[in-house]
């Protein structure tokens, strides 16, 4: 939503870092804090590639392919992930 109200206010050139929307191997944090449960993961398929995201990045992704889907946005992306590889196979 952030995305799309930069574009409103006539943002043209949004940067992107760390939107990978997934994990990475075993590591479930970017930063371990002392109490953090680990959350539940499972493997998804997306774009002849699998991914391993818990469902908040699940739903965040397909939010992303719905606003990418409808306004033009001018996104670059700083880093490899999930996001960045829906935005090259369905936006760029």
């Amino acid at each position: 939503n952030a995305m799309v109200l930069a574009k409103m206010l006539g943002h043209d050139d949004i940067h992107l870092f760390g939107f990978d929307g997934c994990y990475r191997g075993s590591k479930k944090y970017a930063k371990k804090e002392r109490g953090m449960v680990p959350r539940e993961t499972t493997d998804i398929e997306y774009g002849g590639r699998r991914w391993t995201v818990d469902v908040a990045m699940m739903a965040q992704a397909e939010e992303f392919r719905k606003i990418i889907g409808h306004f033009r946005l001018p996104l670059r992306f700083h880093g490899t992930g999930l996001l960045s590889h829906i935005w090259e196979r369905e936006a760029a």
